[in-house]
């Protein structure tokens, strides 16, 4: 009776893991929705309503960057004076990777 009940639930929980591995496999495969975008001010540009501000170790969160892009968040602020100048390093170390996205920001 013990091994039936032991039996029972480790082939539910083995389901559910297998059920979770499969909707994980699904989900990864969609394509992320994009954050919307407005018109900035008088410029003419639309940008995402959602900026990525850069006070934080960027040069170290490379994926976050990554992630920001495909999600459509576009609109970055920095400065120099943002983690000790680290902020502008750490933007540029992302360019120099992905080239190809730096027309895409505003």
């Amino acid at each position: 009776m013990f091994t039936q009940a032991i039996l029972k639930t480790t082939g539910a929980a083995g389901l559910g893991l297998l059920a979770s591995s499969a909707a994980a496999d699904f989900l990864s495969a969609q394509e992320p929705a994009l954050v919307p975008t407005r018109p900035f001010g008088k410029t003419g540009e639309n940008v995402a309503i959602l900026s990525m501000g850069g006070m934080f170790d960027i040069p170290n969160n490379q994926l976050m960057l990554r992630q920001a892009v495909k999600w459509g968040v576009t609109y970055w602020d920095t400065a120099n004076s943002y983690e000790g100048g680290n902020s502008e390093l750490g933007i540029g170390k992302y360019f120099a990777k992905y080239p190809e996205d730096r027309g895409r920001f505003f």
